[in-house]
């Protein structure tokens, strides 16, 4: 009887932990933080690099490349890219769009090298 009333007990934690567990809010998003720079040439020639950091991770290092893996996620690429179009826009460069030059992505950076047509 004893044994019984143990594993019901058991169970029952299981099942609050569960439930726990399922109905915590999730967590939200933390804001990336990017950068812009630019560069114009007396030729004309117009360049950028747009560089985005992603929040540091307090994982161990095995995690982390799992992480990563994350963040090379083809929904974060798009985030990455919609993030670009908005910076140009604000910034007012590149008007007529711009020819990627070169794209590098890291466990912590992502970064987008561009010249402007």
């Amino acid at each position: 009887m004893k044994a019984l009333m143990v594993s019901k007990y058991g169970l029952g934690l299981a099942l609050l932990g569960l439930l726990v567990s399922c109905s915590s809010s999730p967590k939200a998003l933390v804001p990336l933080k990017d950068d812009f720079s630019t560069e114009r040439f007396s030729n004309g020639l117009q360049v950028f690099v747009y560089t985005v950091n992603f929040p540091a991770a307090q994982l161990s290092p095995r995690e982390n490349r799992k992480g990563a893996s994350q963040v090379h996620s083809p929904a974060a690429m798009v985030r990455i890219d919609e993030r670009l179009s908005q910076r140009l826009e604000l910034e007012g460069y590149c008007g007529i769009g711009f020819i990627e030059l070169e794209r590098f992505v890291g466990a912590d950076h992502a970064r987008i090298r561009g010249e402007c047509r």
